[in-house]
């Protein structure tokens, strides 16, 4: 069956590039194979200096990244498919290979790099929509962004990023407002890296002013950053930042205290934020409300399955986790018998919470469990071992397995055939005076 070629576009801000990174996939998207000499030539030209061995890196030469790309799948140890002078991986695979690539550029450009892979390949492969390309996640948004423009913006032609954020995402906390700001001017960056004719103005406050077509470049990743994606590590990491390191902390003592007097998360937002779940809707959403639910999270301690207990749960029933990053996202990963993988992360759209799926070599992402706790992790392992225990009724052993008895039946046929041999030139040796002549000598 011949494979479609979809390119994905990385807007790279370290280089100033948009550089391809090829999927291959079967018919509407089915078992997503990302190409790894992609991976590497994005990773070698975010570098500013290549570390010299015998020879130094060069990112334009071909032959090079072919060279980079085999050493690292041998390092990696997966079984990367061929497709012509390709290297194609699933998703187990390309977590994989690229823990074995963060030498090949600096750890920012690393990280930027795998985040992108985490929200904007990953989950279109894993969801057999691979086939879809960098329009996967933008065609509801695109068929809906000019109308809610209209309806939120008026006739406004020039918004600051405060402004924007405040009507179209209806932020009003002031260090929530700062740390988002923040966020965005970072994406305004790498947007104006690619798209230089877009530049900001001033307003008659001396304040950056953007057109809404600007905003537009970057609503999607802002869309993104305010579903919970990657169980809101920006947020976390943000959290201690300077530059509101005093507002965060008093909000911090007073989440401590109402909690301890048996406040209710929606209480606790009313009284310190006099926020409430309508008080700051834009249409149905109230990003507000959510960010400050995270925060009180942070506060008082996940109240879901960690990571630590996760890989408890998954080696008391005989599973032996490995953590893979890609970017900033980890995984435990569990490699089956038959192909087969067991990965369990963050899962993207439900924040705080973890997913877990079953990978199949051959086939991609075949069950998928979201927002799992211990009981539904518990079930899923148990359904995994099952499943497993069928498929290995039909294939009892393992190609290595089969090559060694197949070697250790032949040494037995050797052996055996040795002895006879052996046994039948002693009776011959032992009664050669009784056999006659067949023929008489000359």
């Amino acid at each position: 069956m011949s494979l479609l070629l979809t390119k994905y576009y990385y807007d790279n801000v370290f280089t100033r590039l948009r550089q391809e990174v090829r999927v291959y996939s079967k018919q509407q998207g089915a078992n997503g194979r990302v190409v790894l000499e992609d991976i590497v030539s994005v990773l070698l030209t975010s570098i500013t200096l290549v570390k010299e061995s015998n020879n130094q890196l060069k990112p334009q030469d071909a032959d090079n990244v072919l060279a980079v790309t085999e050493e690292k799948i041998e390092s990696a140890n997966i079984n990367a498919e061929i497709h012509g002078d390709l290297h194609l991986a699933d998703i187990v695979q390309l977590h994989d290979f690229y823990s074995f690539c963060h030498d090949l550029s600096n750890l920012e450009a690393y990280q930027t790099f795998g985040d992108w892979l985490s929200f904007s390949i990953c989950p279109f492969v894993l969801n057999h929509l691979a086939h879809l390309g960098n329009t996967a996640g933008l065609l509801p948004f695109w068929e809906e962004y000019p109308q809610r423009v209209a309806k939120l913006f008026g006739k406004k032609e020039k918004l600051t990023i405060g402004e924007w954020l405040n009507k179209g995402y209806g932020l009003t906390v002031p260090w929530i407002m700062t740390l988002v700001i923040f966020k965005v001017k970072s994406l305004m960056l790498s947007t104006f890296s690619i798209n230089p004719g877009k530049q900001p103005q001033k307003n008659k406050f001396n304040a950056n002013v953007y057109s809404l077509e600007a905003f537009a470049l970057i609503a999607p990743r802002v869309e993104r950053l305010f579903s919970g994606s990657n169980n809101w590590s920006w947020l976390k990491e943000l959290l201690n930042s300077e530059i509101v390191k005093k507002a965060v902390d008093e909000d911090w003592k007073l989440v401590k205290l109402l909690s301890k007097d048996g406040k209710s998360d929606e209480q606790i937002i009313q009284t310190i934020w006099n926020v409430t779940p309508t008080s700051n809707l834009v249409e149905t959403n109230n990003y507000q409300y959510d960010i400050l639910k995270v925060f009180i999270q942070v506060v008082q301690g996940c109240k879901v399955l960690s990571e630590s207990e996760a890989i408890d749960i998954l080696e008391s029933n005989n599973m032996k986790p490995s953590v893979r990053q890609l970017g900033s996202q980890k995984n435990l990963l569990i490699k089956l018998i038959n192909g087969y993988s067991f990965i369990v992360g963050p899962d993207q759209s439900t924040p705080g919470y973890l997913y877990a799926f079953l990978n199949s070599q051959e086939s991609g992402a075949l069950i998928i469990w979201k927002q799992i706790d211990r009981k539904s992790l518990t079930l899923a392992i148990t359904h995994v071992q099952a499943l497993l225990k069928t498929e290995s009724k039909w294939k009892l052993f393992s190609e290595r397995q089969i090559t060694f008895l197949t070697f250790v039946l032949l040494a037995l046929l050797l052996s055996m055939g040795y002895l006879v041999g052996k046994t039948v030139v002693a009776y011959c040796d032992n009664h050669r005076s009784e056999l006659p002549l067949l023929f008489k000598p000359n």
